[in-house]
């Protein structure tokens, strides 16, 4: 392999309105206890006390929103390798090369579902930040372990097993 060939890992979802949606699902079912509590309170004649307690609900899924969209500003959507250098490409529009010799090491989380595809997300350890990338394919693009061999940095593969 040449140094000089482009190998490219993308994210499977490469939309900046991916996490909205994620995140909108979350305020969505907020409301069903919210509803349910209600009218299970009330048909009891606690209406005043219920309407406080069903509220809370919806702080509780915005804080899971906000923390969704805080988590996914800078998620990585793809990275290039090229000449031993690491480019990643954010969700914000913005790239960032790093040199092989920047990069201490490379996390391949491998998650293994038991009915969908298998899934792989990448961090990349550079200097004093780690680089998350969104979930990809369960495969990495063809070259690619050879190229990270040849540009001499660290792989580390964790499995992860999710149930239904």
């Amino acid at each position: 392999m040449e140094n000089s060939e482009l190998i490219i890992w993308r994210a499977t979802h490469q939309d900046r309105d991916h996490v909205l949606r994620d995140a909108g699902v979350l305020m969505i079912f907020s409301f069903v206890p919210f509803m349910l509590i209600f009218c299970v309170g009330g048909l009891a004649g606690l209406v005043g006390w219920v309407l406080w307690a069903s509220l809370l609900f919806v702080p509780v899924a915005g804080i899971f929103a906000v923390r969704a969209l805080w988590r996914d500003r800078r998620a990585v959507l793809a990275i290039e390798l090229r000449d031993d250098a690491f480019t990643v490409i954010r969700n914000d529009n913005t790239a960032t090369t790093y040199p092989a010799r920047e990069v201490r090491r490379i996390d391949i989380v491998h998650t293994i579902y038991p009915s969908d595809p298998d899934t792989i997300g990448l961090r990349l350890h550079t200097g004093g930040r780690v680089e998350h990338t969104r979930p990809g394919p369960g495969t990495l693009p063809q070259g690619w372990e050879e190229a990270v061999t040849v540009a001499e940095v660290e792989v580390n593969r964790i499995y992860k097993r999710k149930s239904d």
